[in-house]
């Protein structure tokens, strides 16, 4: 049986709510730092960003990289070995988790339907090696003068995907009392899920306004146990010929043991053209 999780949604609009949501944190995110203190913020090439920190430890850091609906990927560098990286295609990186010896990339983008995958690296060695000068090239021929297409072809044999989605986008993966969960989001709302032999389980609506979001600043991080997806977008949509809808949507969703925890801001205004 799926675990029973205990729901609190506070609209941050709502002075009430908000004291409410800001109360939560306080007592419950004491010492947790999202951000690993081994891990350097970024990786820049002749000053411009290459791709944020993700995840860190005594082994790896591992940094990622995204260029919107174009994609993004994935390094993992080895500490003994700062010159090289072991190089993983991805959707646009969201959060890398280590659990039970492998690594768990949750991958999502908001471009169209929108898009979500969760994959599974075992070993980062089994990955393509390249030099750490070689991201400064910036096209995949460039950046792979020796690939031949064989070999590129073989990449995706060295991550296992658990899930690919269209349709939805993927805040978080993680997992409780031995099964794993999402929280996803379409363009209507935002959603609880067990993982179930690569299917979705849907178990709960979190809140009547979506998650997803196209800006690179929304992102998941995990400490202490305690899973964070912090999300912002602004979007506006065409009505015909003579108006915009504009929308303005930010939160922070929070798990901690049996415990989901939603922050949100969601308006809508309508302007003419």
């Amino acid at each position: 049986m799926p675990r029973l999780f205990s729901k609190f949604v506070y609209d941050l609009n709502v002075s009430a709510d908000s004291l409410k949501f800001n109360e939560w944190t306080r007592q419950n995110l004491k010492g947790v730092n999202f951000k690993s203190e081994f891990c350097t913020d970024s990786i820049k090439i002749d000053s411009l960003l290459w791709g944020r920190c993700f995840y860190s430890d005594e082994n790896y850091s591992v940094y990622g990289g995204c260029r919107g609906e174009f994609g993004g990927s994935l390094i993992f560098i080895e500490r003994n070995d700062t010159s090289h990286a072991y190089y993983l295609p991805s959707t646009c990186p969201q959060m890398v988790e280590r659990r039970n010896g492998a690594f768990y990339v949750t991958e999502s983008v908001a471009h169209i339907d929108g898009f979500g995958r969760i994959v599974r690296v075992h070993d980062p060695k089994r990955l393509f090696k390249i030099r750490m000068n070689s991201l400064q090239l910036p096209s995949q021929s460039q950046k792979f003068p020796s690939l031949d297409q064989p070999i590129f072809n073989k990449l995706p044999q060295h991550r296992e995907v658990l899930i690919d989605t269209t349709g939805v986008t993927v805040d978080l993966f993680f997992e409780s009392e031995g099964d794993e969960y999402f929280i996803y989001s379409d363009y209507q709302r935002t959603y609880l899920g067990l993982y179930d032999q690569k299917v979705i389980v849907v178990l709960d609506t979190l809140m009547e306004y979506p998650s997803r979001s196209w800006s690179t600043r929304s992102i998941g991080a995990i400490d202490n146990g305690i899973y964070h997806y912090s999300y912002m977008t602004h979007e506006i949509v065409i009505r015909g010929k003579k108006e915009i809808k504009e929308i303005e949507n930010l939160g922070d969703i929070y798990v901690k043991n049996d415990t989901i925890v939603v922050g949100f801001k969601y308006k809508e205004r309508l302007r003419k053209m």
